[in-house]
């Protein structure tokens, strides 16, 4: 339409535009087929069975499994992309959180709220790629910039996992 109709837009300005997007694109994209590569590693080896089994060894009380579930669904935020962590751990969670009492909207709220945390966290937090891309600033300035959102996000998470309220507040109100 700006090419055609309007004319605000020269073939050579949408070219340009189209390769900046693709490269754009391309670094995003790299970074999921890793993680997905990754996570496809870590099931075919059996690690999260075998993780989780370690983890109802020693966890026997319900704060304990919130922090080591925070903890560790954070660091993986860091280190993959969401899907292929939600799809690995989320199916082994449920049954130890339904264990101990935990709503499981509350469980998917703390998942989606820790992922976003490790998404927007070095080393390898996707959103922080997305946004050098976008902004031109290199990752060491972004990650400083993004320091007191994490610590926001992080009293976030805090908060929907040990105030069952906050992320039931809306079911509890329909009911």
């Amino acid at each position: 339409v700006s090419v055609l109709i309007y004319k605000e837009l020269s073939f050579q300005r949408l070219l340009f535009i189209m390769l900046d997007a693709a490269k754009s694109t391309a670094n995003i994209l790299l970074l999921v087929a890793a993680a997905t590569l990754f996570g496809w590693v870590l099931t075919a080896n059996n690690v999260p069975v075998l993780f989780m089994d370690f983890m109802t060894s020693f966890i026997h009380s319900k704060v304990t499994f919130l922090i080591v579930v925070n903890l560790l669904l954070i660091i993986l935020g860091m280190l993959m992309d969401s899907g292929p962590i939600i799809l690995i751990v989320g199916p082994l969670l449920y049954p130890i959180a339904v264990q101990f009492g935990i709503d499981p909207v509350q469980l998917g709220c703390i998942v989606v709220f820790n992922l976003a945390v490790g998404q927007a966290t070095p080393p390898f937090g996707c959103c922080l790629f997305a946004a050098t891309s976008v902004t031109g600033q290199d990752i060491m300035t972004l990650s400083r910039n993004c320091v007191p959102f994490v610590v926001i996000l992080f009293f976030c998470v805090f908060l929907a996992s040990f105030i069952p309220a906050i992320p039931l507040g809306l079911i509890w109100l329909i009911n």
